[in-house]
């Protein structure tokens, strides 16, 4: 019995812990350029937080809705860790959403015209929604994993993240060619 309540109480702390935070979006615009603006929303149940991001993130921004928020990094191997905290103390049962936004291009690589993003990230199974939008003119030529949850937009993936962490790696090409239109007759 006294075993039993043992993987109880483990199973309430462990429950308890993992609902401090949401991911709820996770944004990734991709450039022409190879550049990728990043941009996560996260619903914080406790004061203090830590995200790990590309370890050449620039233009980098922590805020919620009362503005800016501190926070300093530390690079770990190829990522680094963002660490920041909430102005204000939250009460039991409070959240605040904090966004996220930071544009990289290690995420990218272009050979033979074909470019091919790797992208990797926390999440909240079954809560997060996270979107990939590409050059317009874009046509995606492979995605993996294939048992990836997805749904195609016009130049947009849109992923259901079914575990904490999740990835992909996608092939795509795009043209920057403007339509022609020499085969309109025009009247003289």
């Amino acid at each position: 019995m006294p075993q039993i309540i043992r993987a109880l109480l483990a199973l309430f702390i462990l429950s308890s812990i993992a609902c401090a935070t949401t991911i709820d979006n996770i944004n990734l615009w991709i450039q022409e350029d190879g550049q990728v603006w990043i941009e996560q929303k996260l619903t914080l149940s406790r004061q203090d937080y830590v995200l790990q991001i590309q370890s050449d993130a620039r233009h980098l921004t922590v805020s919620t809705v009362e503005g800016q928020l501190k926070y300093s990094t530390s690079k770990v191997n190829s990522k680094q860790d963002l660490l920041f905290s909430l102005k204000d103390a939250l009460e039991e049962g409070e959240e605040e959403v904090v966004w996220v936004k930071y544009n990289t291009q290690q995420l990218t690589s272009k050979q033979d015209g074909v470019w091919k993003i790797q992208y990797h990230s926390s999440s909240t199974p079954r809560k997060t929604l996270a979107t990939v939008n590409f050059p317009v003119g874009s046509q995606i030529m492979s995605l993996e994993p294939s048992s990836l949850l997805i749904t195609p937009e016009k130049y947009a993936l849109i992923i259901y993240p079914q575990d904490e962490e999740f990835h992909f790696n996608c092939s795509y090409t795009y043209s920057t060619i403007p339509v022609s239109y020499t085969h309109l007759t025009l009247p003289t």
